[in-house]
């Protein structure tokens, strides 16, 4: 839609194809349509043409149903919700069977993405909530860190604010291990807070705060 991008794209990684939005439709059998809530429909009401029966559509986007996609096209209609931790090859993706989408249909999508992310299929009535922990988490916890170092940078006298960021991320990192290993979240916070001290304090007063938020 933006040609200055486009020509910013090709600069950054002349490997790419570009092409026509019409051109890229006619000659995929799985598209994804990567643009903002508010164009959405209309990008795709321009394409419908080239959205034959014999293609899927990838809607990516929270903001518009399958079902209004699906009114514009022929083609089967998958929803993916990604995450930005994909670029490093973890995160989920939500998945959701549109209008007209087949199980073969669904499962290439999900063939295509599993190598950089972890398909997670549900029904887009708790898409919003599921997306509140999979789409959000990475800003929320990323903002979380950033407060929490900037915190500690102003009252540290030797360690810098680089160092405190690395070791937040360690601590971090570690913590989804603990949870990948088996671990409850309530039980990490259990074993981590003594009892009566500054991070069971520190629990105590966050808890409302943050359950206000989500």
């Amino acid at each position: 839609r933006n040609k200055a991008v486009l020509t910013q794209l090709a600069g950054a990684h002349p490997e790419l194809d570009i092409r026509e939005p019409a051109e890229v439709v006619t000659h995929s059998d799985l598209v994804f349509v990567c643009v903002p809530p508010l164009p959405y429909l209309d990008v795709v009401r321009e394409l419908t043409p080239q959205f034959t029966s014999d293609k899927i559509l990838v809607c990516i986007t929270n903001g518009v149903p399958a079902e209004a996609v699906g009114d514009l096209v022929e083609a089967p209609v998958v929803k993916v919700i990604p995450s930005m931790a994909h670029c490093i090859g973890r995160g989920v993706s939500i998945v959701t069977a549109g209008p007209r989408a087949s199980e073969k249909d669904v499962s290439m999508v999900e063939a295509f993405i599993r190598p950089f992310a972890m398909p997670y299929r549900m029904t887009e009535t708790d898409m919003r909530i599921v997306c509140n922990l999979t789409g959000c988490g990475p800003a929320v916890l990323a903002h979380f860190m950033n407060i929490l170092v900037s915190v500690s940078a102003e009252q540290a006298k030797d360690v810098s604010q680089a160092d405190l960021y690395r070791l937040a991320g360690e601590t971090f990192f570690a913590t989804a291990q603990l949870i990948e290993n088996g671990m409850t979240p309530q039980e990490i916070a259990d074993e981590a807070a003594t009892g009566g001290g500054t991070t069971e304090m520190a629990l105590q007063t966050l808890t409302k705060p943050l359950q206000s938020a989500v």
